[in-house]
Formats: C-alpha cells, sequence, structure tokens
C-alpha cells in the first residue's frame, strides 16, 4: 500500500481512447500498485469518503517514467483514482479504489480511457520554441566568466552583422549578483548586436553595437514606464534596460 500527500486537485483532461499502448478497460499493461490511502492524521478535515472516483482508466500519476517504448514503473499509471474536497485520496486498482466510494459520489468509468491532472499547461509553441533554439541560452550560467563565454562562443558562430538574441540571464544567482554592462561584453561581440533578455522578461543588456545601431546615447531620454541603466559616474548607458525602455 502506498500513501499519498494529499495535493489540491485540477480538473482532469481526458482524451479520447486508447494512448500509450493502454488495454481493455479495467486492465493495465503495467503492474498496478496497491491503492494508496491518506488517513486523518496525514489528511486531517478530509472526509474518508470520495465525492468523485474515476475507475478503469490509463491515469498518468506523475511519477517518474522511463520513456516512450520503455516499461513505465508500477507507480507511473495506476487506472482509478479517489478524490474528495479537491484532494486526491488514493490511487491504485478499480477493486481497492470503489472502497472509497461515498454515499453522494460521483463515479466515472473511464472505459480503458487516458487521463492525466490538468496541474500545467506544459507546451511549446512552434515557431517560437525553433526560434529559441537558435539563440544564446544563458539561463544556467553560474557567473559572469559564463556568461561571457557563451556570448562569444555565439559571436564566433555567426556572421557579422547578425544580431545575438536570447538570453533568459539571472544575475541574482552569480557571486556578486551584479546587473551586466555592455563593457562586459563588447570584447566579444565587436561585429554582432546583442540584445538579450533577463530571464523574468523585465530587463535585457544590449552591447554598444546595438546601442549605435538603435541611436540610444548618453542624451537619450528615458521613455515613460522604463528605465535606461546609466553609469553613476558618467552618465552612460551600461547597456541594461528595463521595462518599457526594452523597446
Amino acid at each position: 500500500m502506498r500513501p499519498l500527500i494529499p495535493i489540491p486537485l485540477a480538473i482532469l483532461v481526458l482524451v479520447i481512447p486508447p494512448l500509450l499502448n493502454m488495454g481493455k478497460a479495467g486492465t493495465s499493461s503495467a503492474a498496478q500498485p496497491s491503492a494508496g490511502r491518506v488517513g486523518p492524521s496525514d489528511a486531517a478535515g478530509l472526509p474518508r469518503g470520495a465525492d468523485l472516483v474515476l475507475l478503469h482508466g490509463k491515469i498518468w500519476t506523475g511519477e517518474p517514467y522511463a520513456g516512450p517504448g520503455q516499461k513505465p514503473v508500477p507507480a507511473a499509471f495506476v487506472e482509478a483514482v479517489a478524490m474528495a474536497s479537491g484532494r486526491i485520496l488514493a490511487v491504485g486498482r478499480s477493486d481497492e479504489i470503489r472502497s472509497y466510494v461515498g454515499p453522494n459520489a460521483r463515479v466515472v468509468d473511464l472505459q480503458g480511457r487516458f487521463a492525466v491532472p490538468g496541474f500545467i499547461d506544459d507546451h511549446v509553441h512552434f515557431m517560437a520554441g525553433g526560434f529559441q533554439l537558435l539563440e544564446v541560452n544563458l539561463k544556467d550560467a553560474p557567473n559572469e566568466a559564463e556568461f561571457v563565454r557563451r556570448l562569444a562562443e555565439k559571436a564566433k558562430s555567426l556572421p557579422p552583422g547578425q544580431w545575438i538574441e536570447g538570453g533568459n540571464w539571472d544575475e541574482e544567482a552569480w557571486p556578486d549578483a551584479k546587473l551586466p554592462t555592455r563593457w562586459m561584453i563588447d570584447p566579444v561581440t565587436p561585429n554582432n548586436p546583442v540584445f538579450i533578455s533577463r530571464y523574468d522578461g523585465h530587463a535585457a543588456l544590449a552591447n554598444s553595437l546595438a546601442l549605435k545601431l538603435a541611436g540610444v546615447a548618453k542624451e537619450t531620454p528615458e521613455p515613460a514606464g522604463g528605465v535606461i541603466v546609466r553609469d553613476p559616474k558618467t552618465g552612460e548607458p551600461t547597456g541594461v534596460f528595463k521595462d518599457a525602455a526594452q523597446g
């Protein structure tokens, strides 16, 4: 018997049959784990009787899965789930989960259909996702040196004049947690304009060539709702633009 930690339940999305090597209703290609119960001490306030029970399905639990064409671990898919007050009570075989049916429960026979918890709408936009593969990835750069190295490597792979975009950098992950500047990246990107976004989308860094092409200089006024970060001593733009100043 596998204990469960009750978690908030979103809508279960049902996909019309049959997917992922699904067997007939009430059967599964993987061994079904015993139902995991949540007792009163583990889920205070939850009723013992379920108000929604799904039976005879192919239900993905979110447990580790070996991948397409490989045998799933037993807990990756179950055929039944019991829920109460918007939380999962137990998962397992249909004959076990029937014991959770409360007096006013709604019981749904999935008849072998596939179900997944609707916790996350995880998807990729085809065109945008494809373009991201061509951009520089700075998301997990642990320090300034690696940040600069990746930009240098990207610049070497591009013809002069082609923009370097992408980024998703996070200076808070660096030891000194300081914003990058155009002077940091100018030596490795002399022939390619750079405009790379911070991971939250609220800031971006441009190199000196990009500033020149955009006509941004010391005298450039800040736009409404945006900030052109400047060197406190000289007043020169550092290359970082925040919010509406990104264009």
